[in-house]
């Protein structure tokens, strides 16, 4: 779970930042290519700045794997899935 978050969320921050960058009118484009985005922001902000809100990533999936089961028993135990399915 951690270790696919930290893999992964580099790649996600820079979609998002790409995307953002397409969806201004009227404004010239901060990043030409996906690279361009990748390479700005390890300047810019340094090494760990593909990481920078990873912290909120990695705690609301704490948070979703830490709840998941004791929600599913307590729906599971009210019988609340058998009578609305």
């Amino acid at each position: 779970m951690g270790l696919t978050l930290m893999l992964t969320y580099p790649f996600e921050l820079i979609h998002t930042r790409t995307c953002s960058d397409m969806s201004r009118k009227g404004q010239s484009r901060l990043f030409t290519t996906t690279f361009d985005c990748f390479n700005r922001t390890n300047i810019d902000e340094g090494r760990w700045g593909t990481y920078k809100g990873a912290q909120v990533a990695v705690v609301a999936s704490l948070a979703r794997a830490v709840l998941q089961l004791p929600v599913y028993e307590v729906v599971k135990r009210q019988n609340w899935l058998s009578e609305n399915f």
